[in-house]
């Protein structure tokens, strides 16, 4: 994974990702012929133009933004580990092994288990940070 782009810009919304995002789909030639997947934090107003301008690729929320966010409510060494090991998981089995573990070892209440499959959509991916 690599930073390929940055901008300043007034502020953080919808049209001025629109705006980047043009630019930078110009830039790099990006077209319908092979998927990219754009890995962010949940910026204001990307997740739309993603969509509309990139209807083909993959978006997927960073799991360093997720942990950071996560860990306000689960502090400690083991519980990072554990969150690492799903973040880390290369096939389903071994996903959904890890967030039994996980959900076993912090007995999670529903509301908060909810929310950690909704941000990982459930799937396997990795991430070299």
């Amino acid at each position: 994974m690599y930073p390929i782009a940055w901008a300043i810009v007034e502020i953080e919304n919808t049209s001025s990702w629109q705006w980047f995002l043009e630019l930078l789909k110009h830039d790099l030639e990006i077209d319908d012929s092979s998927p990219w997947t754009v890995i962010s934090d949940q910026q204001k107003g990307l997740t739309n133009v993603i969509q509309s301008l990139l209807p083909q690729d993959e978006h997927r929320n960073c799991a360093r933004h997720i942990h950071a966010n996560w860990s306000k409510n689960h502090r400690g060494k083991f519980m990072k580990q554990l969150f690492w090991m799903c973040a880390r998981s290369t096939c389903e089995a071994q996903l959904q092994e890890w967030l039994q573990e996980l959900q076993k070892r912090t007995l999670l209440q529903n509301k908060i288990w909810k929310y950690i499959l909704s941000k990982t959509g459930a799937k396997p991916s990795l991430g070299l940070l």
